[in-house]
């Protein structure tokens, strides 16, 4: 987003340049700043750097004692400003976002395409996102170049949250309309209340959550903006939006190729797990159906899985056909999709610690010891398979268990585990297989004389 360049004092040589990719930075002293220049320590206070819309930028001071703002600091900036803070000069440009380098991009068309944008094309201004918790910020960006929101630093809108993951969520503008995808986030991302897990279509001005402690909103104009600045109805604290992500029912998956990895569910609705993008638990594996299952939960909080799949879909209890349903209002359980896709339905903060500690493994609530509430049944009991004797060979008589060396020996195993029909099968066999030689012998003689 910016590059901050530090120039010391009587030294012009000795300038320091550090670029910084956050929609809001802190130059100065502090432990606490992004940057961290030791010389400032003597100003008292730090520099807070905005980002706003197109090249855009506000510097405020941040006050660490005597609480006297400069009277130099304050206002927006375009393109670049710079600060003389006693021993040492800063001055910060703000980078164009639409001429980064793209996603899986190649470097020598990325060169190409920057060039022929920086020279052809002004900076946008709209379609902007407007970050309002947890720090006012604005991000234009070109709608063929969509944000990539996270907590990493290739993000192009960095949120240090913990309850924001590296690769959070995606936001793009199409057709006059924002839209949102989740990246298999922790947290979830929630447009209204509800949970996003293949892309959905956003209207500009609806706030995307973007887990716990973030939101950002899409803007299209400056009215919007304004709109968003003025002072806002106190939201109450049990608001749906706010941590929507603990309540329960609700479907859990640990796989990497989930999304979402935690999808809360409300009595009345009926979701989709499948390998299908419109999904609402997309499932990224070749095995699973494109629309595998559906779990509903009714108004009593009765959750019912029902099969939709062509090969099934396996549980702690057994093994569900297309069209059978499983029922629990109280017990959690574990659907398995194979090669080690799981999704567990839990109800209970205790069941999703119990599924989480044992990393997502189909047994998770089959063990004795689980308890608590929604404890569930036991593991069922495996038999070894018994070693069978069938109408022509006997298994248990041939002594397989005990393999000895030897072709003589191995096929004197083999004769002496024959039953008597099998021995008759076989008399049979070798006389057909005479049988067969004779005749072709005869046929070759017979060619050879004509």
């Amino acid at each position: 987003m910016f590059v901050v360049d530090i120039t010391f004092e009587g030294d012009a040589s000795s300038t320091e340049t550090v670029f910084v990719r956050r929609p809001y930075v802190i130059v100065g002293a502090d432990e606490g700043a992004h940057v961290v220049v030791g010389e400032m320590s003597a100003a008292g206070f730090c520099l807070g750097i905005t980002r706003e819309l197109g090249r855009q930028f506000k510097i405020s001071p941040v006050l660490l004692k005597d609480d006297v703002a400069p009277f130099f600091l304050g206002g927006t900036y375009h393109g670049s400003a710079q600060v003389d803070v006693g021993p040492c000069t800063v001055v910060i440009t703000a980078l164009d976002l639409d001429l980064v380098l793209r996603e899986n991009e190649a470097v020598d068309r990325a060169g190409v395409r920057i060039l022929r944008r920086a020279f052809s094309d002004k900076v946008p201004d709209y379609p902007a996102v407007m970050i309002t918790k947890p720090s006012r910020a604005l991000i234009s960006f070109s709608p063929d170049q969509p944000l990539v929101i996270g907590r990493s630093r290739m993000s192009a809108v960095r949120l240090d949250l913990s309850t924001v993951s590296l690769q959070h969520a995606r936001v793009g503008f199409e057709s006059g309309s924002f839209w949102v995808e989740d990246l298999g986030s922790t947290n979830g991302t929630f447009v209204e209340d509800r949970q996003v897990s293949s892309r959905i279509v956003v209207s500009p001005g609806v706030p995307i959550h973007i887990g716990k402690h973030a939101t950002l909103v899409g803007v299209v104009s400056a009215e919007q903006i304004a709109q968003l600045d003025a002072p806002q109805p106190r939201v109450p604290s049990s608001s749906a939006a706010v941590e929507p992500d603990k309540t329960y029912p609700c479907l859990i998956s640990v796989s990497e190729a989930a999304r979402p990895s935690r999808l809360a569910l409300r009595k009345g609705q009926r979701v989709l797990i499948g390998r299908d993008p419109s999904c609402d638990m997309w499932l990224g594996a070749p095995h699973v159906s494109r629309r595998h299952c559906e779990v509903e939960v009714s108004k009593a909080g009765l959750v019912t899985v029902t099969d939709t799949s062509t090969n099934g879909t396996a549980y702690d209890g057994g093994l569900l056909r297309e069209g059978e349903t499983h029922q629990t209002s109280a017990d959690a359980f574990v659907l398995d999709f194979g090669t080690g896709m799981t999704v567990a339905v839990c109800f209970a903060q205790e069941q999703e610690d119990c599924y989480q500690r044992a990393q997502g493994d189909a047994t998770a609530f089959s063990a004795s010891e689980h308890s608590g509430v929604g404890a569930v049944r036991n593991a069922p009991t495996r038999v070894p398979r018994e070693r069978r004797t069938t109408t022509w060979f006997n298994i248990q008589a041939a002594g397989i268990q005990q393999p000895e060396t030897g072709v003589r020996r191995n096929l004197a195993v083999m004769i002496g585990g024959l039953t008597p029909t099998g021995r008759i099968a076989m008399v049979l066999a070798g006389v057909g297989l005479v049988g067969l030689l004779g005749v072709l012998g005869s046929m070759l003689a017979a060619g050879l004389r004509w």
